[in-house]
């Protein structure tokens, strides 16, 4: 299968596959949006290693009461043998955690995958944790998949991604797609629909749903959503639906955000999904809306990050001459891959020279105030907690050179 835009990824996981099969043990964290094509990639991958080292998979499911260990009893029926008699007999956490572990080391090399981590229960976060600590001993990649814009500062998941070893962890975070590969979907399916891009943000997932909204695949996929009971997958595929001009037709009623959008009331769509704690949702309602909401909506995407929809919503704005827009990040700043300035990057640089803020003051003629409001926005940016993490994090991604 052909994957647009993720040949990169592609080919950085194939390269820290051979770092393990070197006996190099890794983790390799797999991120981004929902619909993003984290799943796909992944199984790509998965097709390609099985024909170099032995393949397990295992998945978290949105659950109330999530199964402890899921994902695990998912291996070890792939598996059989010990571990499998070990969780049928409910045996200590240490029992089973060990039993991985030397399950692991007895049939190099192993892929191992954990998908949708974000929704992992205590046990299974506690077994991610054990064996990244330890994957420096293991003749594994372990892959851990999750959507980020749903590990927030406390979820419990960022606390493991924090305590893994920096020098075996690699991150591999995929973007939207371009304009350029959402035209090329579309030409691939023979259709043209208006405004593709800008209704679906680049969401691989979306961009699909969308191309295939009259046709019998989507009403399929709506039916099936219909079967589910599930309000909010029901809304979200009749939202996509009605976003790409079909005319959506659900039997009950679905979750209200998506409800008073399809209905045109964008206003009260947006204070429900700012209610939600949702604020990338509740500007894409503002967009919907007058002038005021627009910029609001504007300001909202800038603060996120949200970089292709705040330039979408831009033009927009220009089309209905609107005047003043605010101008968003230069280019320098759009092109670094962690949304970072050219003054945040000389301050990433000492940062990893190991100076203090009082000597990066000194050196760029500044105050300590800015200073760390720049240290500040650089660990904001990375994900990271402390100005060591952030280094690493820099290091790991390029963004800095080794010194």
């Amino acid at each position: 299968m052909d994957l647009l835009e993720r040949e990169d990824f592609f080919q950085q996981l194939q390269d820290i596959l051979v770092e393990v099969i070197n006996g190099h043990g890794r983790v390799a964290l797999v991120s981004g949006e929902a619909g993003i094509g984290k799943t796909s990639l992944v199984e790509q991958f998965a097709a390609t290693a099985k024909n170099t080292c032995r393949v397990l998979w295992g998945g978290c499911d949105a659950l109330f009461t999530p199964r402890p260990l899921g994902p695990l009893h998912d291996i070890a029926l792939q598996i059989r043998g010990d571990l499998l008699t070990l969780l049928d007999q409910e045996a200590s956490r240490a029992t089973i955690f060990s039993a991985v572990f030397e399950e692991l080391q007895s049939q190099p090399p192993t892929l191992l995958v954990f998908e949708d981590v974000h929704w992992a229960d205590e046990a299974t976060l506690d077994l991610l944790k054990f064996l990244g600590r330890r994957i420096n001993k293991l003749n594994s990649l372990l892959v851990i998949t999750y959507r980020d814009d749903e590990v927030q500062a406390e979820h419990p998941l960022r606390l493991v991604l924090g305590d893994l070893p920096r020098s075996s962890v690699k991150r591999v975070r995929l973007p939207p797609l371009s304009e350029d590969a959402v035209d090329e979907l579309a030409a691939r399916a023979g259709k043209r629909v208006e405004d593709l891009y800008a209704v679906t943000a680049g969401n691989p997932f979306f961009v699909t749903e969308a191309l295939a909204s009259q046709d019998a695949e989507a009403r399929s996929n709506l039916e099936m959503a219909k079967g589910d009971n599930d309000r909010w997958l029901q809304a979200e595929f009749a939202f996509w639906l009605w976003r790409a001009g079909a005319t959506p037709t659900i039997e009950q009623e679905i979750a209200e955000p998506y409800a008073l959008q399809i209905a045109g009331d964008w206003r009260a769509a947006a204070d429900r999904w700012q209610e939600l704690g949702c604020p990338y949702e509740a500007a894409t309602a503002l967009g919907e809306g007058d002038e005021e909401a627009q910029l609001e909506a504007l300001a909202i995407f800038e603060k996120l990050g949200a970089s292709p929809a705040a330039e979408r919503l831009r033009q927009k704005l220009r089309t209905t001459g609107v005047r003043g827009i605010p101008r968003g990040p230069r280019p320098s700043t759009r092109d670094n891959p962690a949304g970072l300035t050219a003054r945040q990057m000389k301050v990433l640089s000492l940062l990893s020279d190991g100076c203090t803020n009082t000597e990066i003051a000194e050196r760029l003629f500044i105050s300590n105030k800015t200073v760390d409001h720049h240290v500040s926005a650089i660990l904001a940016k990375l994900d990271a907690q402390n100005r060591a993490e952030a280094v690493s994090v820099a290091l790991q991604s390029n963004l800095i050179n080794p010194k």
